[in-house]
């Protein structure tokens, strides 16, 4: 009777170990699911055309004295705000810098000595507008300035998109989509699918010339063109079930 109860005993104890053991097995595997995340990088692309030029020139003089080199500079200015204000900008667009003025010496070779030879003036001058076309145009006359005898440099116009802001909300959303299609796409692979988001880390915007591949870690943004195409990238990581 005892030899029986024993060996009932050690029946009862052996398949409590089993179950023991399923049930902790069981628990683990839970706990590595859970634990257990795919990383995938989405992106989305957008053309956009900008909505802001701007154009900058600096007017550049010089004279044997200082008086004289300021009265340059008035006449020069002068010139270059009637050219402007009679192509139609307003002076609401036109930005003005402060003069800077400095004193040109000449240097004797192998002599601690120079003398001044002129002062120089320089101003910078920026228009600003929403009327691409219409500035566009001005600056294709501009050469009338330089052929009337105008001391004038004038750089290649900036085009700007100020709605970036806006851009950036809804890429962000496709370039999270984006991710999750990837992310499941490789997690089918393996017989899995994919759960939450454990965690999401945005990337630069990148603001580029169609069709141009160049990238930065630190964003980059041409202001060469008119047409531009936005680039946001999000990397994302999701839970695998």
């Amino acid at each position: 009777m005892n030899e029986k109860s024993n060996k009932i005993g050690m029946l009862i104890l052996g398949i409590s170990f089993i179950v023991s053991a399923i049930i902790i097995a069981g628990a683990l595997k839970n706990i590595r699911a859970t634990s257990e995340t795919i990383t995938v990088t989405g992106s989305a692309r957008k053309p956009v055309m900008s909505d802001l030029i701007v154009w900058k020139m600096q007017v550049n003089v010089f004279a044997s004295t200082l008086p004289n080199a300021y009265q340059e500079l008035l006449s020069e200015r002068t010139k270059v705000m009637n050219f402007l204000r009679e192509a139609g900008i307003p002076d609401t667009s036109i930005n003005l810098s402060h003069p800077n003025s400095w004193v040109e010496r000449q240097y004797y070779e192998g002599r601690n000595e120079s003398r001044v030879i002129g002062f120089r003036y320089v101003q910078n001058i920026s228009v600003q507008s929403y009327d691409i076309d219409k500035i566009e145009k001005i600056i294709q006359s501009a050469d009338k300035l330089i052929l009337s005898g105008v001391s004038i440099e004038m750089q290649q116009p900036e085009y700007l998109v100020t709605k970036l802001s806006e851009y950036r909300l809804s890429l962000l959303g496709e370039a999270t989509k984006d991710a999750q299609e990837r992310a499941q796409k490789i997690a089918s692979g393996i017989g899995s699918k994919i759960g939450a988001i454990r965690s999401a880390r945005v990337g630069v915007f990148q603001v580029n010339a169609p069709n141009s591949m160049e990238i930065s870690d630190y964003g980059v943004y041409d202001t060469s063109t008119r047409k531009k195409e936005i680039t946001a990238v999000v990397s994302v990581s999701f839970a695998i079930q």
